[in-house]
């Protein structure tokens, strides 16, 4: 079955209508939205392996190329990209006034030491394995990122998409003595100026707490499963549908002969009422799922 959509609730509350739970009144002030995490929020490199990105990281770093609201690959970083004819040079044209958290400018020597950490040997990361396709890399100046490959790749911009190279939209302020980490936004942006000037990550790992915590008012936007929706029934909260990147099956076993046997595979599959199963176990929330990509993917067919 295809995985649930997400559901993200905002609280519309008034100034002063609810509590701010753990969090002092003076961290409610001013244009600041609180978000309740579903995972533990990490300050690290998304880069090295067992990080990976998180709710915070995904604040504080940019890529080359990002994944867009619907789904699909599309500048970050660069600014366009030109491909040569026989398809095994990508020339990357990065933005003009991009910088840094600490005001310093970002530009290719950046991205440099960036892919040679993922392609280093000696360093825990796992994201060159995603680029066997690529023969080196050039840098002919500080806006251009000069890509070699070793057969043509038309879909490069998907594994660059996964390698943090750039400052976010939000830099890391610090954790309060609640434990409620504290970032505030990048200015100069690239992508433009963030709209919340102030965002206050709170790690409620319980689904129900979560939800819980969204009907008091304690945190701004959540990520809510189906299961929990009822719970925020009635509490002035506005409920937007995500369809995710991931999905849910039933691996099977061929190393058993009888998994092995392309008929009782077969029968499995149809007696299988995924209908009823997204209908009890996603309220709401899912749909059936008939190959191992869900609509959100940019490779969805």
């Amino acid at each position: 079955m295809r995985a649930p959509a997400v559901l993200w609730a905002a609280m519309l509350l008034a100034a002063g209508s609810a509590s701010a739970g753990e969090l002092p009144p003076s961290a409610r002030a001013g244009s600041t939205l609180v978000y309740g995490a579903g995972l533990k929020p990490l300050i690290n490199d998304p880069n090295l392996a067992g990080n990976g990105w998180n709710e915070a990281t995904a604040l504080t770093w940019s890529r080359l190329y990002r994944v867009g609201l619907r789904g699909k690959i599309e500048p970050d970083l660069v600014q366009r990209h030109e491909i040569s004819a026989d398809g095994l040079k990508w020339t990357l044209h990065l933005r003009h006034g991009v910088v840094w958290h600490d005001g310093r400018a970002f530009s290719s020597a950046d991205v440099r030491t960036t892919l040679e950490q993922v392609f280093d040997p000696n360093v825990a990361c796992d994201l060159d394995l995603n680029l066997p396709m690529v023969a080196g890399f050039d840098y002919p100046d500080e806006r251009t990122v000069v890509v070699r490959l070793n057969q043509p790749a038309p879909l490069l911009p998907v594994p660059l998409s996964e390698i943090a190279v750039g400052p976010g939209p939000y830099r890391f302020a610090g954790k309060l003595e609640s434990g409620v980490l504290e970032f505030v936004r990048h200015e100069p942006f690239h992508l433009g100026k963030p709209a919340v000037e102030r965002i206050l990550v709170r790690e409620i790992p319980d689904d129900a707490e979560r939800a819980a915590a969204l009907a008091r008012g304690e945190v701004d936007i959540a990520h809510i499963k189906p299961q929990q929706l009822a719970m925020i029934d009635g509490a002035h909260a506005h409920v937007v549908r995500m369809a995710t990147g991931a999905w849910r099956g039933m691996p099977l076993n061929l190393r058993r002969p009888a998994m092995a046997d392309s008929r009782v595979r077969q029968a499995i599959d149809l007696a299988l009422d995924r209908e009823m199963i997204v209908k009890e176990a996603l309220p709401g929330g899912g749909a059936p799922a008939y190959q191992p990509l869900p609509p959100a993917s940019w490779a969805f067919m």
